[in-house]
């Protein structure tokens, strides 16, 4: 099997384009690689508006969430993941299927549709990232981060907790090693395991060896800090002719449900 080639490195080392917006009616094949932001908190009172796009399994499977919070975080990823696939594919929200392949990871199954995606979500925060290759996101707020090494020793390697020891802040860089592990985990299909201790995370170029996939080519892994203390990472596959650029879009409460 071929070695994968992982290059990690921060988010500054490729343009970022940051934009604010209250509807989706500009997002298109063109802006992909996309990430897209958003604090389900905004809007709580708007679950009818946000349910009107989901089918009626998620619309069921909101209901099975004891807590509000759980619900509303759901159903408002949910909705924005329809709502930005039907823009960018054209396909109406209500007849996209999402479903699961490999290691469970949702994927869209409309035939003909090369549109890969990713979600992650931590506290106040839900992260969808857009791609026409395959890729990963994961989001962690260091405020919840483990205030001690032990598991720490399990998921990184020696030269890693070396890394945490001489650095210090060990929450917050212990947030954004995890991140780039497990957004590369994701973006490869594969479910975190004992393999999390060979995926590197220190900025540099690496051939990874031994892992069951057959995603044999390069890989970026990018990382960035949000507001409020988030630390989010994104894999991208760095097959064939990229763009150099990315677009990040943080959507506000004031969000227009009217565009189609």
């Amino acid at each position: 099997m071929n070695p994968l080639q992982l290059h990690i490195h921060r988010f500054n080392d490729r343009p970022l384009q940051v934009l604010s917006i209250d509807d989706i009616s500009s997002i298109s094949w063109q802006q992909l690689p996309l990430i897209i932001e958003i604090n389900y908190k905004d809007f709580d009172g708007q679950e009818e508006k946000l349910l009107s796009d989901l089918s009626e399994h998620e619309k069921l499977r909101s209901f099975t969430y004891q807590k509000r919070t759980d619900a509303l975080r759901f159903i408002t990823g949910r909705a924005f993941l329809r709502k930005t696939i039907s823009r960018i594919t054209g396909i109406n929200a209500g007849e996209i299927v999402i479903g699961k392949g490999e290691n469970q990871k949702p994927e869209l199954q409309n035939p003909q549709v090369p549109l890969n995606f990713n979600v992650s979500h931590a506290k106040n925060k839900v992260i969808l990232a857009f791609d026409s290759h395959p890729i990963g996101v994961d989001i962690e707020n260091s405020e919840n981060a483990l205030k001690t090494p032990l598991f720490g020793h399990k998921a990184l390697s020696v030269t890693e907790q070396k890394t945490l020891i001489t650095e210090g802040n060990y929450r917050e860089n212990f947030c954004l090693l995890w991140t780039r592990k497990e957004a590369f985990l994701k973006a490869i299909g594969k479910g975190i395991d004992d393999d999390i201790v060979n995926i590197p995370s220190i900025e540099g170029r690496y051939k990874v060896w031994g892992l069951n996939t057959e995603q044999n080519s390069d890989w970026s892994v990018m990382s960035f800090h949000t507001e409020e203390g988030y630390i989010c990472s994104l894999a991208c596959n760095d097959e064939g002719e990229r763009s150099s650029e990315m677009t990040y879009l943080k959507v506000g409460p004031a969000f227009d449900w009217s565009v189609n």
